[in-house]
C-alpha cells in the first residue's frame, strides 16, 4: 500500500525557507506533535504501510527550501529516504532515526538560526542519547530474549530487545520504564497508541509519578495502531 502525505504544503510558503523537513509517523496525534515541533510535511507509514522512495520524493518536491532534512523514524524506511535524497533536486540529509520519539527527540534539537552541519550534529547527539521503548501484544506463544511470551500479553520492546511480558499493556508498561529506568534518566514521554486504555494509562502515570517522583513525565494522544504506549526516556 502505498503511503500519501497527510499534508502537503503550498510550495510558495516555503520559497526563502532555510530548510524543510519531512517525517515518518502513524497516528494523527504523533502527526500533530511533529507538526508543533517545526516539521513541514508528515508521511503517514508504519510496520505495514511504509512509504516508498516517490512518496518521499513528492514530499521533498513539494518544499521549497535550501536545504532538506529527513526522519524515517523506522529503520525499514532509511533505505527509501536515501534512495530519495540521491534523487532529490536539493541537498537532503537523512537522519537515521530509528523510532517516533527518536524523530521527536531530533526536533527539539533543531533550530532555523543553526547551519546544516551544527543542526545534523545536533539533531543526531539528541536522538542518539534517547532510549526508544514500546508496548505491544503478542499474536503467538514464543521464547524470545529470554522472555516467555504467551500469546494475548504484552510485551515490553527496548529498541529492539524484548524485556518484558505481562497479561496487561499497564504491567508491561512498567516492566519496560523500570528497564529504561534503571541507568537513570529526567524525562520520561509517553505516546498513548489508538488502544491503549485510558485507565491502564492513568494507573501507569500514577505509578511513574509515585515510583520515580525527580521524573519529568510527558503523556501526549499519539493514536498509533498497535502499540499502546511508545515510551522515550531522556537522560
Amino acid at each position: 500500500v502505498s503511503a500519501s502525505p497527510e499534508s502537503v504544503p503550498n510550495p510558495d510558503a516555503y520559497e526563502l525557507a532555510a530548510y524543510g523537513v519531512v517525517a515518518v509517523s502513524t497516528g494523527e496525534g504523533n502527526a500533530e506533535l511533529f507538526r508543533s515541533l517545526g516539521v513541514d510535511v508528515v508521511l503517514s507509514g508504519g510496520q505495514s504501510m511504509n512509504p516508498s522512495t516517490e512518496d518521499l520524493l513528492g514530499a521533498l518536491g513539494s518544499l521549497s527550501a535550501q536545504t532538506l532534512f529527513v526522519l524515517p523514524n523506522n529503520p525499514n524506511i532509511f533505505m527509501a529516504a536515501k534512495q530519495a535524497a540521491e534523487l532529490a533536486e536539493r541537498p537532503v540529509r537523512v537522519l537515521p532515526t530509528r523510532s517516533i520519539p527518536q524523530g521527536m527527540a531530533a526536533m527539539l534539537a533543531f533550530r532555523e538560526d543553526e547551519s546544516e552541519d551544527v543542526n545534523a550534529e545536533r539533531m543526531t547527539q539528541a536522538y542518539e542519547r534517547v532510549l526508544s521503548g514500546a508496548v505491544t501484544q503478542a499474536v503467538r506463544d514464543s521464547q524470545m530474549d529470554g522472555v516467555t511470551i504467551a500469546s494475548g500479553d504484552f510485551i515490553g520492546i527496548l529498541d529492539k530487545t524484548i524485556v518484558a511480558s505481562a497479561p496487561t499493556a499497564e504491567e508491561a508498561g512498567r516492566l519496560l520504564l523500570e528497564r529504561m529506568l534503571g541507568q537513570g534518566g529526567e524525562i520520561v514521554t509517553i505516546l498513548t497508541g489508538a488502544e491503549a486504555d485510558a485507565s491502564q494509562t492513568e494507573g501507569l502515570a500514577s505509578w511513574l509519578g509515585e515510583r520515580y517522583p525527580d521524573i519529568e513525565a510527558e503523556i501526549h494522544d499519539g493514536g498509533q495502531p498497535l502499540y499502546p504506549y511508545l515510551i522515550a526516556v531522556d537522560p
